[in-house]
C-alpha cells in the first residue's frame, strides 16, 4: 500500500504522459502484489545481507526502505514514504 500510494503521488506526469491509470495498471491485482510482498519478506528474513526497515508514526506505517549488501557495493533498492509524511523529516 505504501509503495502504491507513493507511486500515485510521485509518478503521474503530463509532460511524460504518465497517468494515474498507468500506475494503477502497473500494480494490477493489488491482492496478488501483497501476497508476493509477504512471500518476499519471509524469504529475506534471515539474510544478513538484506535490510528492510519500516518507519512508523503513531503505530501507522509511514514508509519503508529496502537495501542489500553485495560483494561489490551496498544497494538501496527501494525507499517509499506516504505522501502525507514526505518532507517532514525523521525523528
Amino acid at each position: 500500500m505504501v509503495q502504491y500510494l507513493s507511486w500515485l503521488a510521485t509518478y503521474p506526469n503530463d509532460q511524460y504522459q504518465i497517468t494515474k491509470e498507468d500506475i494503477e495498471l502497473k500494480f494490477g491485482n493489488f491482492e496478488e502484489k501483497v501476497r508476493k510482498r509477504q512471500l518476499f519478506l519471509t524469504t529475506i528474513r534471515n539474510n544478513q545481507n538484506v535490510i528492510y526497515l519500516v518507519a512508523r508514526i503513531n503505530q501507522c506505517v509511514a514508509g519503508f526502505i529496502y537495501g542489500q549488501k553485495t560483494a561489490e557495493s551496498n544497494l538501496l533498492d527501494a525507499l517509499y514514504v506516504l505522501p502525507e509524511y514526505q518532507g517532514r523529516g525523521v525523528v
